[in-house]
């Protein structure tokens, strides 16, 4: 097991700079640790918004969120929810 901050936490969800390296890392630790200061600090990360979005979506039983954010997008399905964009 590793510990990891929060901003090599963001990068096992997003696809930012550095992401390859740090998934894999991951991938070979097999499991990280953070604090709970982490895993708040992850939420305000994936930008305070589309975090409340994701929760109140799951938190009232919605599979699936509709957006034509990039990263809300890419982020869903980290909160095991469906993201769709019918835009593009």
């Amino acid at each position: 097991m590793i510990y990891f901050d929060t901003a090599y936490l963001v990068k096992c969800y997003l696809p930012e700079l550095g992401f390859e390296q740090v998934r894999e890392l991951l991938h070979r630790a097999h499991t990280a640790a953070s604090s709970a200061v982490g895993r708040i600090e992850f939420t305000t990360a994936i930008r305070g918004a589309d975090a409340l979005h994701i929760v109140s979506a799951r938190e009232n039983k919605f599979q699936c969120i509709y957006t034509n954010d990039r990263q809300m997008l890419a982020a869903a399905r980290h909160f095991v929810i469906e993201a769709r964009n019918v835009i593009s």
